[in-house]
């Protein structure tokens, strides 16, 4: 029998490849988890009676308790949607800007028909923040919604960088520019 080496930085994307939407990546070491983005998807024509898409959360209920944060990138569906489901059974904090989090409680309303109280844990798109002994930098990026985000996470084996959605715009008419120089960094 194989033992998992636990002193590794593992890198799990459930959703989010090669589709468009359900995006979702985990991040392990050790007996930490952060996951980046929580996204849905909506069904495709065959799927008769399916309201929305999430991705399949199930490592992630069996390893609840090493669920240490959620960072979102932006308030898409695609980034936030999955939030308000699993959210009931992994209770980690979540990390996002005040817009996206005013999204997240409303899409909770919306879907579950009922107000849900999470544990926001507000950032603004420059920030820099620590969790599970690793050190998570956001750098704002320039996209069709308001205070988006990339991330960058240092890890014992490299820096991890997500880019979320981004196009590089110079001149964005809403004011929140890809920050490049911290990207580059």
């Amino acid at each position: 029998m194989f033992k998992k080496n636990t002193n590794k930085v593992r890198v799990m994307a459930l959703g989010g490849l090669n589709e468009i939407g359900k995006n979702m990546t985990l991040i392990e070491y050790k007996d930490e988890i952060v996951v980046i983005d929580a996204g849905l998807s909506f069904p495709e024509d065959e799927m008769l009676g399916v309201d929305i898409v999430i991705p399949d959360i199930t490592y992630l209920l069996k390893n609840k308790d090493k669920v240490k944060g959620i960072f979102i990138t932006h308030g898409h569906n695609e980034q936030m949607g999955a939030i308000p489901f699993m959210y009931k059974n992994i209770k980690a904090p979540i990390y996002c800007s005040k817009a996206t989090a005013a999204m997240i409680s409303d899409y909770g309303i919306n879907y579950l028909k009922k107000p849900v109280t999470f544990n926001f844990k507000i950032v603004n798109p420059s920030d820099d923040v620590e969790i599970a002994g690793h050190k998570v930098h956001f750098f704002q990026t320039c996209h069709s919604m308001i205070c988006s985000s990339g991330i960058a996470i240092d890890t014992s084996e490299g820096t991890i960088i997500y880019s979320g959605d981004f196009i590089v715009e110079y001149n964005s008419d809403i004011g929140h520019n890809h920050d490049l120089n911290k990207l580059a960094k």
